[in-house]
């Protein structure tokens, strides 16, 4: 009884090490954090620059406003 114990679990475990069916969502899983990571760092390195064009056209834009009132 013992022995057909063992001989089953170690069968699991053979199949459970060849089968391949969940490598999909691990590899897209990795690729989705790899872009996030990536978009990331774009966006921190970005928005430095953005942040003067972003104030000037602000300013341009409250300016028409005060003229226009």
């Amino acid at each position: 009884m013992c022995v057909m114990w063992v001989l089953h679990t170690m069968d699991t475990v053979h199949r459970f090490l060849l089968d391949e069916s969940g490598q999909d969502l691990i590899e897209y899983s990795l690729l989705i954090v790899f872009v996030l990571i990536a978009s990331s760092i774009v966006m921190l390195q970005t928005g430095a620059s953005i942040v003067p064009t972003w104030a000037a056209g602000n300013s341009i834009i409250s300016n028409a406003a005060q003229s226009a009132s």
